[in-house]
């Protein structure tokens, strides 16, 4: 950024200094940008550098993170919102779903939160010259339910393949796995089997830009009073793992759900007011079982 040559493997650190500053600048969380910070100091320690935690100018690099420590707060800068299931009979009523590619997209949302798949995962995607996206050989149907393999991903890191398990939730109002095999019934002329399963009209893998800003425009015609922004690529994943939550799913469940290695999926999970006020109502009823209130009652 600053055209300066320097070795490498021995930034100055006046160098890291600017470079935390414009991660700062950039809107990242303090959390994010110390944790960025310390994986490129182990990074080039690993490779045979010099750590720039060491020697006298060290405190540079200290003084920088504790400034914006006080200054941002470690929280996360935006709040990141949950689709959760009780919004997605709102989003069908929202949108024109005799439009191919709102349907496909509509499909999408409704997959991801049942499924709590990372955007990256079910969107289209470019590394370099490379295009990844689900393909239709990657999607088999059964009496049962869909399964999708997924490749080269996050969860995928060995590329052996991840299968995505979605039910066939027979007689329930919102059905993804009908969704899935509408889009395959609406598609079966042209379908290849190395061609991209959520694409648009054109054929085209919808991206995670694309996927996001129609998120975006949707939630913002439900709910108008909440800031656009807070809905974005992990409402997804974050209102899957809510809904599990919601729904009362059991901790290990809920992490094979989202293909999590650890328990960090408890930090996807959004908790309200109401279910700590459901939480509550229902360590009562089990302590003291069904009980009459002691104040009167009111008209």
């Amino acid at each position: 950024m600053n055209h300066q040559d320097f070795n490498l493997l021995m930034p100055p650190q006046i160098t890291i200094c600017l470079w935390i500053i414009h991660l700062f600048q950039s809107n990242y969380a303090y959390n994010t940008v110390r944790s960025y910070v310390f994986s490129l100091a182990s990074e080039i320690k690993f490779r045979g550098g010099t750590s720039f935690f060491g020697g006298p100018n060290a405190w540079f690099i200290h003084s920088t993170l504790k400034h914006f420590l006080k200054t941002k707060t470690a929280a996360t800068l935006v709040f990141r919102r949950p689709i959760t299931l009780d919004m997605l009979p709102h989003i069908i009523k929202a949108v024109n779903m005799v439009d191919y590619t709102t349907r496909v997209m509509v499909t999408m949302v409704i997959v991801g939160v049942f499924g709590c798949f990372r955007i990256g995962e079910i969107c289209g995607r470019t590394e370099g010259k490379v295009q990844s996206f689900i393909k239709n050989r990657d999607i088999s149907m059964s009496e049962k339910g869909a399964k999708i393999t997924l490749w080269g991903t996050k969860t995928d890191k060995d590329n052996k393949g991840v299968n995505k398990f979605i039910a066939n939730l027979h007689g329930d109002p919102i059905n993804p796995f009908n969704l899935i095999k509408s889009l395959q019934i609406a598609r079966r002329v042209a379908l290849k089997a190395d061609d991209p399963f959520f694409a648009a009209s054109d054929g085209k893998a919808i991206s995670r830009d694309v996927l996001v800003k129609f998120i975006q425009k949707t939630m913002k015609s439900i709910f108008p009073d909440i800031p656009t922004k807070e809905w974005n690529g992990i409402s997804l994943r974050k209102g899957g793992a809510t809904s599990a939550m919601r729904a009362g799913i059991n901790g290990e469940t809920i992490q094979k759900l989202g293909n999590w290695k650890s328990s960090v999926y408890k930090t996807y999970i959004d908790h309200s007011d109401s279910d700590i006020w459901d939480a509550q109502n229902i360590m009562a009823r089990q302590a003291f079982g069904p009980i009459q209130s002691p104040l009167p009652a009111t008209h």
